[in-house]
């Protein structure tokens, strides 16, 4: 019960940390990632341990609950991966344009 209790605490201080380094709405536009990357790569720095694995994973778990709360609460809409080079014309999304066009 304490591995739960303690990794919501850390979770919620994930996000206010990211929240506070790199702003609310960048921590809303690129929360799934960041779901990923703690749920995946908070168990890797830990691997040492069961219970530091355990607390890793529940950590993540508890970071996807509150960014998907946060989402609800705020209405905030996730935007697509933009790269270089993005052949999706915004202005008629049912042609193909290429990047020079």
């Amino acid at each position: 019960m304490e591995i739960i209790v303690f990794s919501f605490f850390s979770a919620l201080g994930f996000l206010l940390v990211l929240c506070r380094i790199l702003g609310f709405k960048r921590v809303m536009k690129w929360r799934k990632v960041l779901d990923v990357i703690t749920t995946f790569g908070l168990p890797v720095l830990l691997i040492g341990t069961f219970s530091g694995m355990m607390t890793a994973f529940f950590t993540g778990l508890w970071f996807t609950g509150l960014t998907w709360l946060l989402n609800l609460a705020t209405k905030t809409t996730t935007l697509p991966f933009s790269y270089e080079g993005s052949q999706y014309n915004k202005d008629n999304a049912d042609s193909y344009c290429s990047p020079r066009s």
